[in-house]
């Protein structure tokens, strides 16, 4: 399964690696990819979005997680047949959301 989410109060290296540590205690298989700047984790795992969270919460981040029921890969690409246009918009607005309170733009 592979989940993208963000992770609130991510500042350094010491962060990225509390969350690949967290994730990677309860699944040492994950492949996980941080984007610091935005404050968003990428996982490959055969855990649940719950174990993740989980392992999230002990590691003391705060994360925010969107499930897109029947939303392929790429809903968001508007050119590509698996766009998923009411998705596509919701994931959008809360990225948007989650972006001025955290600071990245105005």
């Amino acid at each position: 399964m592979k989940t993208e989410f963000q992770v609130e109060g991510m500042s350094c290296q010491h962060c990225v690696a509390a969350v690949t540590n967290a994730i990677r205690e309860h699944d040492d298989g994950a492949q996980v990819q941080v984007d610091l700047a935005a404050g968003r984790v990428a996982v490959e795992s055969t855990q649940s979005v719950e174990a993740l969270k989980a392992a999230l919460m002990t590691a003391g981040k705060t994360a925010e997680f969107k499930i897109y029921p029947g939303a392929p890969h790429g809903f968001h690409a508007d050119y590509r047949a698996s766009y998923r246009k009411e998705a596509a918009e919701d994931a959008w607005g809360r990225m948007q959301a989650w972006f001025r309170k955290y600071g990245v733009f105005g």
